[in-house]
């Protein structure tokens, strides 16, 4: 039970490889040389092992695992395969059959180890959490810890939403219920007080303030243009966060973006809206303290499984 345990765990650690790769199959091999001569055996196995059948027509990839206990080691081989038929293709008529390397019974407590097999089942993708403030930590420089606390509660809401919206336990009405709730509270504060300082909010709770704006309607969005820009010239609002939401004021209004921060799909990949001027467009950027646009395309990308 102990081995087969540790089997799946090693499936789990690898199975980015498998998803990466599309692979359907993966083949284990196990087997044990004595301790005293597991960094010879190490070396050998990744050389005339692991290697070569990284090399071999239709393999999607192989890990070689190493577990010390007392005065065994144990040595765990994993290899990906888009099916069955390549690795026949390979290991012949009979696939659980171990293919001996040349110097395995030189090592191998047990030759020639333990062979099996196990078809990969798709899983779906882990659950997105966000993780709620901590008043406590987050609002320690404010002047106004209730106010602080206040607009991270609304960005906390905010966040909640959306998060549930990816993870396809809330609809687009429920993320607009709860955007509609929190400009009520947002505009309720701006008109009593004017946008939230970071000397009173604190950072992350002036940035809780932008946030709610940026998710409003494009109405509130452009509503709120001389009160965001005055605040980032005050050192209010940080450039960047600016910079992001005067290109998605301007893509309301039909026009070319300035920093290329508001991305959309085209034929499955993510591009940016158009810029103008692109051509310096990092340059732009750069004085806004953003990263140039090449790095933050590749992000965005990465960050919602797009090419």
């Amino acid at each position: 039970m102990k081995r087969a345990l540790s089997v799946l765990v090693l499936l789990l650690v690898s199975l980015s490889i498998a998803a990466e790769q599309k692979a359907s199959v993966a083949r284990i091999w196990q087997g044990r040389v004595p301790r005293a001569r597991a960094d010879e055996y190490q070396k050998y196995l990744n050389e005339s092992g692991v290697q070569k059948l990284r090399q071999i027509k239709d393999n999607l990839g192989a890990e070689m695992f190493r577990r010390d206990e007392g005065d065994v080691s144990e040595f765990m081989v994993i290899s990906y395969w888009p099916n069955r038929d390549a690795i026949h293709a390979y290991a012949g008529a009979d696939i659980e059959k171990v293919h001996e390397l040349p110097r395995d019974r030189e090592f191998l407590i047990d030759p020639p180890g333990t062979l099996r097999h196990f078809d990969i089942i798709p899983t779906a993708p882990p659950l997105k959490v966000w993780k709620n403030a901590d008043p406590a930590v987050d609002c320690a420089e404010a002047s106004d810890k209730t106010l602080c606390a206040q607009l991270l509660a609304l960005r906390d809401r905010d966040q909640q939403v959306r998060y549930a919206q990816l993870n396809k336990t809330a609809t687009d009405a429920d993320v607009r219920k709860v955007d509609i709730a929190n400009l009520a509270e947002l505009d309720s504060i701006v008109t009593t007080r004017g946008w939230p300082t970071k000397a009173a909010a604190g950072v992350k709770g002036a940035g809780g303030a932008w946030t709610i704006v940026q998710h409003s309607d494009k109405e509130t969005r452009a509503r709120y243009r001389p009160i965001l820009e005055k605040a980032m010239k005050s050192g209010d609002v940080s450039p960047g966060l600016y910079a992001t939401y005067l290109d998605r004021v301007l893509v309301d209004e039909g026009k070319p973006q300035i920093y290329g921060s508001q991305f959309h799909e085209v034929n499955g990949e993510l591009v940016p809206q158009p810029i103008e001027d692109e051509a310096h467009v990092d340059e732009r950027r750069k004085a806004m303290g953003l990263q140039p646009l090449a790095e933050y395309t590749k992000l965005l990308r990465e960050m919602n499984g797009k090419k």
